[in-house]
């Protein structure tokens, strides 16, 4: 299959000024779907601290000021719902984390990104939030694409 089968999907807790989101890495043509938003919150550690290698030798490297908290990953309003995380550096994410011996359990590399606002997870995923206890059935139910024609 030629298009991208692989999303990185967050869904927003809580839009204030600090942002709480819950991620999950989906397949749309297996169905796999599962919450890693510990792993990304790790890769993006490690990202980070490459980052601020290059800096303390005076280059200019992008932070991006994410923490993990409660489940979810926390990061401040105000730079877009992902706050700096996007596609474009998912690939450099992914090579540090692998510099630094670690491996994430789904290609990062080859997702495309989509958020949900909280609204969205209720009007949308017509769950109740981020821990509702069908929000992995509903994106699947929402993503996969239907390869048999049969749901």
């Amino acid at each position: 299959m030629g298009e991208n089968v692989n999303m990185l999907i967050g869904c927003i807790y809580k839009l204030e000024q600090v942002i709480q989101t819950r991620y999950f890495y989906l397949n749309q043509e297996t169905g796999a779907v599962k919450d890693v938003t510990l792993e990304l919150c790790e890769s993006i550690d490690s990202f980070n601290e490459a980052a601020r290698e290059k800096r303390d030798n005076n280059e200019y490297a992008l932070i991006i000021p994410y923490e993990y908290n409660l489940g979810m990953a926390q990061y401040s309003f105000g730079c877009g719902l992902s706050h700096y995380l996007q596609a474009d550096q998912f690939i450099l994410i992914e090579r540090r984390h692998n510099a630094a011996g670690k491996t994430l359990s789904f290609p990062l590399f080859k997702c495309r990104i989509s958020m949900y606002v909280p609204s969205d997870i209720k009007d949308i995923l017509e769950c109740t939030g981020v821990f509702d206890p069908s929000i992995q059935e509903a994106l699947r139910a929402r993503y996969v694409k239907q390869l048999t024609g049969n749901k």
